[in-house]
């Protein structure tokens, strides 16, 4: 008689916990604090003609704060590696489960690409501003030099290499990496806040004219007003379509992946994940009202000013692309910080690749520990302790795609939002159903009324579609056929690989029934 398969790949995964509660706010808050948090909060006003910056972060907020809170009751239940398939998987349906895992797989690893491509730009602008701040023609040619599709390339392909070996060398390396660049991303914001207040309405005009030379506020206005720019009446429906971009690059659940490598998991969990989202709402909240203070219209002015074909009409401003960064630095005659600032958008890139790399390793490796993914993805280096062919597919996939970004960058970084809004919409729905259809896994949790938990999933649930609905409308077609096409490839995977299990005498139902071992 044949012996009966193990129901996972192994009976231990491998992995080692040791990323603890101390330092795992500083996982959220970098990948958060990231170059798209920079851009949006000073182009918002840009994109949505009309739109009030500070109503749709709050609302982002509010969203993240109920939907972490949720995930977290969900995930100390299961604190695995590769949480945001494992929990959907068992707590909605393994065939969801499979379409956010083949997400992470396919998508993070293109994402990251993209942000690496897209990184380059923040480089390029600080290196330039620090040059016309000390008057060095060296630095300012140098941006020059790289400002070129070879020259960001280059630069992509560094930071996917760098990010990658942080991930590579295991969870200790990963902690204080983010600890690290974190705190440098975070210090960078607060001065940016800071400036933003101090400064204040009655002082930017003069502030801008210091930086850049007598006139340059003025120049700004004037160059948008005579090409058709006009400021925008208050618009809810801009307010309401915006919500989708602000809430998609804040990420209370971007721990999720690391369930296997946390130190007391359940407390890690609900700091990590229940509690980043007030402090990332604080985050959006303050900058974009502190940046609305302090400039009101000119912000939408200079967007358009500076854009093509109108910034070549700018003599007095070099027409730096706008960013947060360059809204503070630009009222700071101090070169040495305002080039500090300036550079922070691209420091906190480094930061982010890692987290690119994690979660597009653990859910394949949890996947292939689950026996929906081809077995070796869960092979774990012994020395390590990391996915080591899930990191390699993730390596490789990013280089392709640092030189399709050169081609498509705005277009495949639109479809993330689609994609994080379907992620957290799962997750939201899976806390509906979890209490009742995995009763012994929800009782591995914090024990809370179920009418309490359902109630939070509820809402969160409602707001998940209510962002998804309303951001829609502004998306490219391309990347709602992008979102289909990864939503296809996990739905027939879930359908090939559950085909195969049953095959070899698997009880597929039994493997979601169950918490994966430690």
């Amino acid at each position: 008689m044949s012996e009966k398969p193990l129901l996972f790949v192994r009976k231990a995964s491998g992995l080692s916990r040791e990323i603890g509660p101390w330092t795992i706010l500083f996982f959220p808050l970098k990948a958060s604090l990231n170059p798209w948090y920079f851009l949006f909060i000073a182009t918002l006003p840009f994109i949505f003609p009309g739109v009030n910056p500070v109503i749709s972060f709050s609302l982002a907020g509010v969203i993240v704060i109920i939907y972490g809170i949720v995930l977290a009751l969900q995930m100390v239940c299961m604190p695995r590696a590769g949480g945001n398939y494992v929990v959907i998987a068992r707590g909605l349906h393994p065939i969801f489960g499979m379409m956010e895992g083949w997400r992470a797989v396919i998508w993070n690893p293109i994402a990251n690409a993209t942000v690496s491509f897209l990184a380059a730009g923040f480089l390029v602008t600080g290196i330039k501003a620090i040059g016309l701040f000390t008057n060095s023609p060296g630095l300012v040619s140098t941006a020059d030099s790289l400002n070129t599709t070879m020259g960001t390339i280059a630069i992509a392909l560094i930071l996917v290499f760098i990010g990658g070996l942080i991930d590579f060398f295991g969870a200790g390396t990963l902690k204080r990496s983010m600890v690290i660049l974190s705190g440098i991303t975070i210090i960078g914001v607060l001065m940016m806040i800071i400036v933003l207040l101090m400064v204040g309405p009655g002082g930017t005009r003069a502030g801008w004219d210091s930086v850049w030379g007598t006139g340059a506020y003025n120049e700004i206005m004037n160059v948008a007003a005579a090409n058709g720019w006009a400021p925008a009446a208050f618009s809810w429906t801009s307010t309401m379509a915006a919500v989708l971009v602000c809430r998609g690059f804040l990420y209370p659940d971007n721990v999720s992946p690391l369930g296997g490598e946390m130190s007391q998991p359940r407390k890690t969990i609900m700091i990590g994940i229940g509690f980043s989202g007030v402090l990332l709402a604080f985050f959006v909240i303050a900058a974009s009202a502190a940046l609305s203070f302090a400039f009101g219209d000119f912000v939408s002015a200079y967007n358009f000013a500076a854009s093509q074909p109108y910034v070549g009409q700018l003599t007095i401003n070099p027409g730096l692309s706008p960013s947060l960064a360059v809204f503070a630095g630009s009222l700071i005659p101090n070169s040495a910080l305002a080039g500090f600032l300036f550079l922070i958008p691209f420091i906190s890139v480094i930061g982010l690749i890692p987290h690119g790399y994690y979660w597009t390793t653990r859910p394949f490796f949890a996947m292939a520990f689950d026996r929906y993914a081809p077995a070796f993805f869960a092979h774990v280096s012994d020395r390590w302790h990391i996915p080591t062919y899930s990191w390699l597919w993730a390596f490789i996939i990013q280089i392709i795609f640092v030189f399709v970004a050169a081609a498509w960058p705005i277009i495949l970084s639109v479809s993330l939002f689609i994609l994080g809004t379907l992620l957290v919409l799962w997750w939201s729905t899976s806390g509906i159903t979890l209490p009742f259809t995995r009763p012994q896994i929800w009782a591995r949790g914090i024990a809370i009324p179920i009418p309490l938990m359902v109630l939070l999933a509820v809402i969160s649930t409602i707001l998940q579609y209510f962002t998804l609905f309303t951001g829609l409308a502004n998306v490219d077609i391309l990347s709602l056929y992008i979102t289909l096409a990864i939503i296809g490839i996990g739905m027939s995977m879930y359908a090939a690989m559950s085909y195969i299990n049953m095959r070899r005498g698997i009880d597929v139902d039994k493997i979601f029934s169950e918490v994966p071992p430690e």
